[in-house]
């Protein structure tokens, strides 16, 4: 059975919280879940050939594509979906029912978690998987082959009606899935200074639970051991960098330093960044960190009052903030932070500026800017529907009914969006066009992945 994963091609992109101009600087990144998938699919079906398709990535046109598809003549499809993707994930369903009418089509990712059956009733749509896909996604190969019984977290179009079974299954048991397949051409994928990064993930889920976020419960984690022989498996395929795509790298210390006593222990001499919270990190695990090769420290900062804060459920405050900062001199680690603008309680535009001061004053390395984005499947979106900040439900409205004209809601009880975005192209100019951050950057960043 020919089995095709697709990263669906860039479309026009939902009008949403980045500047266009900095999506185009931010790099490729590896589609870690469909890779998490190929690897399954090839050590649990025996007779199955896997193709993976990133057509975002290598830039296809749409043309290229068809071309791609034709090729390969796949039995089954499954792509990756996620809810700014949706015009793109429905334009390439309809195109494999034109090219392969007999074809199955698969949806998984994080728009079909949160609208499953919507995503199945879409036309040329023959199944969806829920949650993560590992599983759950060899087993439908399983029972397209063999029509016994449907395996978990699917949901399934028959004759006409749907035939759904029970929720996913999680994967406790992380080191037992196999790595990513990095069988493709990294060459793709890079971050901000184009060289080329691989992404990993040694965690999934989260144990904390901010308002604007969707990342799922059912915090888990992978031993040192499988962390480490991954990041040396991607030093041996010509990686320049590691880019650690966990919410919480550091949310258990023991495993922090387990993980560097065997980068160590190995002697790995590749880069790697990790994402932590403020309040999961101080400069004695930073300096440990830097000694094993860690560079960039990617944290979120998000606002600049308590108040704000105490909104977002962030369960930080200004204090550690700043006390945080302080601690990362000397370390060594690029520190780059990440701010919102438009979150609630900001009544004015002084207010929104008060967090771009607030960004000056901290002054990290790199600064990552956004216009708060009302994701569906967070508190905080459910709360603007609530509370009528959101006029009905739009992300199930336009799940319904895509459009090219759709805008990602934002909170804009006090501010327009018009005045957010200018806000936030203001961010980024009064942040980057300092001479204290050209100096660093010579100094300290030009180097860097």
């Amino acid at each position: 059975m020919r089995v095709l994963l697709i990263n669906p091609p860039e479309g026009k992109a939902i009008q949403s919280e980045l500047p266009e101009w900095v999506r185009g600087v931010r790099g490729k990144f590896e589609p870690l879940g469909l890779m998490y998938i190929a690897a399954y699919l090839k050590q649990a079906n025996q007779g199955v050939k896997v193709q993976m398709l990133d057509a975002a990535a290598e830039n296809l046109t749409w043309k290229r594509v068809s071309s791609r598809i034709k090729s390969f003549q796949p039995e089954v499809v499954g792509i990756s979906c996620y809810t700014d993707s949706w015009l793109q994930v429905i334009r390439l369903v309809r195109l494999i029912k034109q090219l392969i009418p007999e074809a199955h089509v698969c949806l998984g990712g994080p728009h079909v978690n949160t609208y499953p059956e919507k995503s199945v009733k879409v036309n040329g749509v023959d199944s969806v998987v829920i949650g993560e896909g590992e599983k759950s996604f060899s087993r439908l190969i399983c029972w397209l082959r063999e029509r016994e019984e449907l395996p978990p977290g699917v949901i399934i179009k028959q004759k006409g009606r749907l035939v759904s079974t029970c929720s996913a299954e999680i994967n406790e048991d992380l080191d037992a899935l196999p790595r990513p397949d990095r069988s493709h051409d990294h060459r793709i994928y890079s971050y901000l200074t184009r060289k080329k990064v691989a992404g990993m993930i040694s965690s999934r889920g989260c144990p904390y639970r901010c308002s604007f976020c969707s990342t799922p419960k059912g915090y888990r984690l992978r031993t040192a051991k499988s962390v480490v022989e991954e990041m040396e498996e991607c030093q041996q395929r010509g990686y320049a960098g590691i880019n650690f795509v966990d919410d919480n790298f550091t949310a258990d210390h023991r495993r922090v330093l387990s993980i560097c006593d065997e980068i160590d222990r190995r002697r790995l001499r590749i880069p790697w960044g990790i994402r932590s919270r403020i309040d999961l990190i101080d400069h004695s695990l930073m300096v440990r960190l830097k000694k094993s090769g860690c560079v960039r420290l990617n944290v979120g900062v998000e606002t600049g009052t308590d108040e704000r804060l105490k909104l977002l459920n962030k369960e930080i405050s200004i204090a550690q903030i700043r006390e945080f900062f302080r601690s990362t001199k000397g370390t060594g680690l690029i520190i780059a932070a990440y701010f919102m603008l438009g979150c609630p309680g900001e009544i004015s535009i002084s207010d929104t500026k008060s967090t771009i001061d607030f960004a000056l004053e901290l002054n990290p390395d790199l600064a990552m800017f956004n216009v708060l984005t009302l994701y569906p499947g967070t508190a905080l979106y459910e709360r603007a529907v609530k509370e009528g900040i959101l006029k009905n439900d739009p992300w199930r409205e336009f799940s319904d009914s895509p459009s090219t004209d759709f805008s990602a809601p934002v909170w804009d009880e006090c501010l327009t969006r018009g005045q957010l975005q200018k806000l936030c192209n203001l961010a980024y100019l009064r942040f980057y066009f300092r001479p204290a951050f050209l100096t660093r950057y010579f100094k300290k960043l030009k180097n860097s992945f």
